[in-house]
Protein backbone atom coordinates (compact mmCIF):
# COMPACT_ATOMS: atom_id res chain seq x y z
CA UNK A 1 0.00 0.00 0.00
CA UNK A 2 1.51 3.27 -0.87
CA UNK A 3 2.74 6.12 1.90
CA UNK A 4 -0.69 8.14 0.91
CA UNK A 5 -2.73 5.20 1.51
CA UNK A 6 -1.45 4.38 4.69
CA UNK A 7 -1.67 8.20 5.51
CA UNK A 8 -6.05 8.40 4.84
CA UNK A 9 -6.27 5.17 6.61
CA UNK A 10 -4.68 6.75 9.55
CA UNK A 11 -6.60 10.21 9.20
CA UNK A 12 -9.54 7.90 9.15
CA UNK A 13 -9.03 6.61 12.24
CA UNK A 14 -8.06 9.99 14.03
CA UNK A 15 -11.47 10.20 15.79
CA UNK A 16 -12.29 7.03 17.09
CA UNK A 17 -8.22 5.13 17.83
CA UNK A 18 -7.16 3.87 20.81
CA UNK A 19 -4.37 5.80 21.28
CA UNK A 20 -4.64 10.09 21.32
CA UNK A 21 -4.49 11.28 18.02
CA UNK A 22 -1.94 14.50 17.86
CA UNK A 23 -1.83 17.30 15.33
CA UNK A 24 0.56 20.56 16.62
CA UNK A 25 0.85 23.30 14.11
CA UNK A 26 3.47 26.04 15.05
CA UNK A 27 4.49 29.48 13.76
CA UNK A 28 7.49 31.43 14.94
CA UNK A 29 7.56 35.09 13.53
CA UNK A 30 10.23 37.81 14.05
CA UNK A 31 9.33 40.17 16.93
CA UNK A 32 11.45 43.25 17.69
CA UNK A 33 15.11 41.61 18.21
CA UNK A 34 13.61 38.18 18.71
CA UNK A 35 11.07 35.57 17.86
CA UNK A 36 8.32 34.16 18.82
CA UNK A 37 6.34 31.15 18.80
CA UNK A 38 2.61 29.88 18.55
CA UNK A 39 0.96 26.41 18.57
CA UNK A 40 -2.18 25.05 18.32
CA UNK A 41 -3.57 21.07 19.15
CA UNK A 42 -6.34 22.10 16.91
CA UNK A 43 -7.53 20.43 13.72
CA UNK A 44 -10.47 19.88 11.85
CA UNK A 45 -10.09 17.78 8.81
CA UNK A 46 -11.21 15.47 6.02
CA UNK A 47 -10.30 13.41 3.10
CA UNK A 48 -12.06 11.17 0.11
CA UNK A 49 -9.92 9.44 -1.58
CA UNK A 50 -9.69 10.41 -5.16
CA UNK A 51 -7.51 7.43 -6.72
CA UNK A 52 -5.05 4.79 -4.90
CA UNK A 53 -2.53 7.36 -5.50
CA UNK A 54 -4.20 10.87 -4.45
CA UNK A 55 -6.68 12.23 -2.26
CA UNK A 56 -8.71 15.78 -1.34
CA UNK A 57 -7.67 16.68 1.51
CA UNK A 58 -9.68 19.76 3.49
CA UNK A 59 -7.72 20.81 7.05
CA UNK A 60 -9.03 23.44 9.41
CA UNK A 61 -7.07 24.87 12.12
CA UNK A 62 -9.28 27.72 14.45
CA UNK A 63 -7.04 31.03 14.54
CA UNK A 64 -8.11 31.25 18.46
CA UNK A 65 -6.62 28.00 19.33
CA UNK A 66 -2.51 29.29 18.87
CA UNK A 67 -1.13 30.40 21.94
CA UNK A 68 2.24 31.74 21.84
CA UNK A 69 1.78 32.12 25.77
CA UNK A 70 2.13 36.26 25.44
CA UNK A 71 -1.45 36.77 26.26
CA UNK A 72 -0.42 41.26 24.33
CA UNK A 73 0.89 39.56 21.00
CA UNK A 74 -1.99 36.32 20.81
CA UNK A 75 -4.82 39.59 21.38
CA UNK A 76 -2.90 41.41 18.54
CA UNK A 77 -2.41 38.73 16.42
CA UNK A 78 -6.37 37.96 16.42
CA UNK A 79 -6.91 41.63 15.98
CA UNK A 80 -4.69 41.44 12.63
CA UNK A 81 -6.57 38.36 11.51
CA UNK A 82 -9.86 39.26 12.94
CA UNK A 83 -10.45 36.08 13.97
CA UNK A 84 -14.29 37.02 14.80
CA UNK A 85 -15.24 37.05 11.37
CA UNK A 86 -12.04 34.78 9.29
CA UNK A 87 -12.17 32.18 12.34
CA UNK A 88 -9.72 29.98 11.03
CA UNK A 89 -7.02 29.38 8.26
CA UNK A 90 -8.35 26.27 5.83
CA UNK A 91 -5.75 24.52 3.42
CA UNK A 92 -7.80 22.52 0.91
CA UNK A 93 -6.37 20.32 -2.46
CA UNK A 94 -5.22 17.50 -3.68
CA UNK A 95 -2.26 15.10 -2.01
CA UNK A 96 -0.55 13.04 -4.23
CA UNK A 97 2.68 10.83 -3.29
CA UNK A 98 4.52 13.18 -1.01
CA UNK A 99 2.83 16.11 -2.21
CA UNK A 100 0.21 18.57 -1.47
CA UNK A 101 -1.36 21.10 -4.11
CA UNK A 102 -4.19 23.38 -3.47
CA UNK A 103 -5.17 26.53 -1.50
CA UNK A 104 -4.40 27.84 1.52
CA UNK A 105 -7.42 30.06 2.72
CA UNK A 106 -6.75 32.95 5.61
CA UNK A 107 -8.42 36.12 6.42
CA UNK A 108 -10.68 35.96 3.87
CA UNK A 109 -8.32 35.98 0.96
CA UNK A 110 -7.01 32.44 -0.90
CA UNK A 111 -4.01 31.83 -2.61
CA UNK A 112 -2.27 28.67 -4.49
CA UNK A 113 -0.52 26.78 -1.88
CA UNK A 114 1.91 23.88 -2.49
CA UNK A 115 3.93 21.96 -0.50
CA UNK A 116 6.55 18.35 0.21
CA UNK A 117 5.27 16.57 2.64
CA UNK A 118 6.95 14.03 4.67
CA UNK A 119 4.97 10.99 5.72
CA UNK A 120 6.62 7.80 7.22
CA UNK A 121 4.74 4.93 9.09
CA UNK A 122 5.90 3.29 11.99
CA UNK A 123 4.15 0.23 13.13
CA UNK A 124 0.12 1.06 13.11
CA UNK A 125 1.63 4.83 13.60
CA UNK A 126 1.65 7.49 10.73
CA UNK A 127 3.63 10.64 10.96
CA UNK A 128 2.83 13.55 7.98
CA UNK A 129 4.58 16.36 8.29
CA UNK A 130 5.58 19.58 6.40
CA UNK A 131 6.94 22.86 7.19
CA UNK A 132 6.92 26.61 4.75
CA UNK A 133 6.51 29.89 5.03
CA UNK A 134 3.63 32.63 4.62
CA UNK A 135 4.10 36.14 3.76
CA UNK A 136 0.60 37.06 5.81
CA UNK A 137 0.73 40.59 3.01
CA UNK A 138 0.02 38.30 0.57
CA UNK A 139 -3.43 37.59 2.87
CA UNK A 140 -4.15 41.26 3.65
CA UNK A 141 -2.96 40.86 6.99
CA UNK A 142 -0.54 43.48 9.28
CA UNK A 143 1.56 42.77 12.35
CA UNK A 144 3.70 45.46 12.51
CA UNK A 145 4.72 43.64 15.92
CA UNK A 146 6.12 40.77 13.98
CA UNK A 147 7.39 40.96 10.28
CA UNK A 148 5.15 39.67 7.53
CA UNK A 149 6.56 36.54 6.86
CA UNK A 150 6.08 33.70 9.79
CA UNK A 151 7.68 29.84 9.45
CA UNK A 152 4.70 27.19 9.97
CA UNK A 153 5.98 23.64 11.09
CA UNK A 154 2.33 20.84 10.89
CA UNK A 155 2.68 17.71 11.96
CA UNK A 156 -0.12 14.94 12.44
CA UNK A 157 0.75 11.51 14.54
CA UNK A 158 -1.92 9.31 13.57
CA UNK A 159 -2.83 5.30 14.02
CA UNK A 160 -3.91 3.27 10.76
CA UNK A 161 -6.39 0.60 10.65
CA UNK A 162 -6.95 -1.27 7.45
CA UNK A 163 -10.37 -1.25 8.34
CA UNK A 164 -10.72 2.69 8.31
CA UNK A 165 -13.34 4.03 5.95
CA UNK A 166 -12.15 7.68 4.93
CA UNK A 167 -13.73 10.61 6.70
CA UNK A 168 -13.57 13.97 8.64
CA UNK A 169 -13.10 14.34 12.31
CA UNK A 170 -11.65 16.82 15.08
CA UNK A 171 -8.56 17.07 16.98
CA UNK A 172 -8.20 19.20 19.56
CA UNK A 173 -6.53 18.79 23.58
CA UNK A 174 -4.23 20.86 25.37
CA UNK A 175 -1.02 19.31 26.93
Amino acid sequence: MRLLSTFLLAIATAAGADQPEQALVTYEAQVGGGQISGVSHSLEWSATALTPQSAQIRLRVPIDSFDSGHADFDSQLRAAVDSARYPAVEVQGVARQDRFEGTISLHGVTRPFAVHVDVARADDRVIASTSFQIDLSEFGVSLPSAGSKISVDFVARLTASPQAVVSGGILSWSN
